[in-house]
């Protein structure tokens, strides 16, 4: 729903960036397009087949993994409600940056750039410490 008002308000002002939507979308495009690659060139499977590696899911088993003692029974409601905190801070300041720069073109770019690097050295670094089990082979 979100994609398509935002696909919406690019088409019908043409003062707003199309880079605008990249932007304010980035962290689904990303992580889907993550996703394709991984499945179909690393993993060698169905883009349909559902796995453990996307940002949220790596971000929570690391949070368990360290804190699975510490906490007890509610460590896996715990952990997931802080791994969704987590992601929505940047995902916040990405839709602000992307509100107040939303007829800069250059500006929407290189945000996108800054915030795909990012997300893949965030994600890789987290497959690094993922069980071995969860790991690609």
């Amino acid at each position: 729903m979100l994609a398509l008002l935002v696909i919406m308000l690019v088409q019908r002002n043409s003062a707003v960036s199309p880079w605008f939507a990249l932007v304010t979308l980035s962290h689904a495009i990303v992580e889907t397009l993550l996703t394709v690659i991984r499945r179909l060139a690393l993993h060698q499977t169905s883009i349909g087949e559902p796995d453990n590696f996307h940002l949220h899911s790596l971000l929570y088993q690391r949070l368990l993994n360290k804190y699975h003692s510490h906490l007890g029974k509610f460590a896996r409601r715990l952990c997931n409600v802080i791994a969704a905190s987590v992601l929505l801070v940047p995902n916040a300041v990405m839709a602000a940056l992307a509100i107040r720069h939303y007829q800069e073109t250059s500006w929407l770019m290189a945000q996108f750039s800054l915030f795909t690097i990012l997300f893949v050295l965030i994600w890789s670094s987290l497959m690094r410490h993922t069980q071995p089990n969860l790991r690609l082979t």
